[in-house]
C-alpha cells in the first residue's frame, strides 16, 4: 500500500532551522506541507510544483526570506493577495498551469521580483497589480485568454526584457510595443490578428537591438515596415530600401528591433 507524504509525517512538526531549500515537485500533495514550511525560517526557495494543492497561504509558510517560488502544475484557482504580500525579498515567482482566472498580486509590494510566470491560465486581462512592478523584466503571459493589449502593460515599459504572448486571443497587434525600449524577446504566436496597426519605420531607429522575435511577430511587423518605406522612399531609392528592410546580415539597414 503507498501512503502519500502528509499521511506519513501527519502534522508532526519537523524543525529545520538551518534549510534554505526545499523542493517536493509531483510528490501528490494535496495541502501545503505545513509541518515544514511553518517551521523553517530561514527558507528562501521553494519549489511545489506539479502536485494537487487547491489553496495556500501566508501563514502556511513562516519564512520572510523567500526569493524563489513555484507552485505551477497545481489546481490553485484563487491566489490570495497576502501569499506574497509578506515576502518582500521574491525575485521569481511561478504560478503557471493552475487555471487562475483572478489574481491578487501586490507586486508593488515585492520590490524585488524579476521574473513572473502566469502562463497556462485562463487570465482574460492583466492582474492590474503587476503594473506596478518596479524591477519586473520577464513576464510570461502566454496560453492564457487575452483578447486586447493587457492594460496597465505599459508602466512596465523602461523594464521589460522578455514578454511572452503567445497563444492568447488577440485581435490586433499593438502599437503600444513602440514604448518598450528594453525589449529583447517578444513572442506573439498563434493570435488570431485581424487588425495591425499603421507603424512609423522611424519609430524603431533607437530602440534596443532583440534578440528573439518569433514568426509571427517578424512577418507581422515587416508587412507594414516595407508598406511604409515604400511610400516615403523617393526614385531609385526603393529597391535599395526594400533590399535592406529584407536582409537580416545588416543591423545598420533597418531598425534595430529587428535585429535577430
Amino acid at each position: 500500500m503507498r501512503f502519500g507524504f502528509q499521511a506519513i509525517i501527519g502534522n508532526t512538526p519537523i524543525h529545520l532551522p538551518y534549510l534554505e531549500t526545499l523542493s517536493m515537485r509531483s510528490c501528490g500533495i494535496v495541502i501545503p506541507p505545513r509541518a515544514i514550511l511553518q517551521h523553517a525560517p530561514c527558507l528562501r526557495s521553494i519549489d511545489l510544483s506539479d502536485n494537487k494543492m487547491i489553496c495556500i497561504s501566508s501563514e502556511d509558510i513562516a519564512s520572510r526570506e523567500v526569493v524563489v517560488l513555484r507552485l505551477g502544475g497545481n489546481h490553485l484557482r484563487h491566489l490570495p493577495g497576502g501569499l506574497l504580500n509578506d515576502m518582500t525579498k521574491l525575485s521569481e515567482v511561478d504560478i503557471s498551469r493552475n487555471g487562475l482566472s483572478k489574481c491578487d498580486v501586490p507586486v508593488q509590494c515585492t520590490p524585488h521580483l524579476t521574473v513572473l510566470c502566469l502562463s497556462h491560465n485562463s487570465f482574460t486581462h492583466l492582474p492590474l497589480q503587476v503594473s506596478d512592478a518596479p524591477a519586473l523584466s520577464r513576464l510570461l503571459l502566454d496560453h492564457n485568454e487575452l483578447r486586447r493589449w493587457p492594460q496597465g502593460l505599459d508602466a512596465l515599459a523602461d523594464c521589460l526584457t522578455v514578454l511572452h504572448l503567445e497563444h492568447n486571443r488577440l485581435q490586433r497587434f499593438p502599437r503600444e510595443i513602440l514604448h518598450y525600449t528594453e525589449l529583447g524577446h517578444l513572442s506573439i504566436d498563434a493570435n488570431p490578428f485581424l487588425e495591425i496597426d499603421s507603424l512609423d519605420p522611424q519609430a524603431y531607429r533607437h530602440r534596443r537591438a532583440m534578440s528573439v522575435l518569433d514568426g509571427a511577430a517578424l512577418r507581422l511587423l515587416r508587412e507594414p515596415l516595407l508598406r511604409d518605406s515604400q511610400e516615403h522612399s523617393e526614385g531609385g531609392l526603393n529597391d535599395q530600401k526594400d533590399s535592406e528592410l529584407s536582409s537580416s546580415s545588416s543591423s545598420q539597414s533597418y531598425p534595430a528591433m529587428y535585429v535577430l
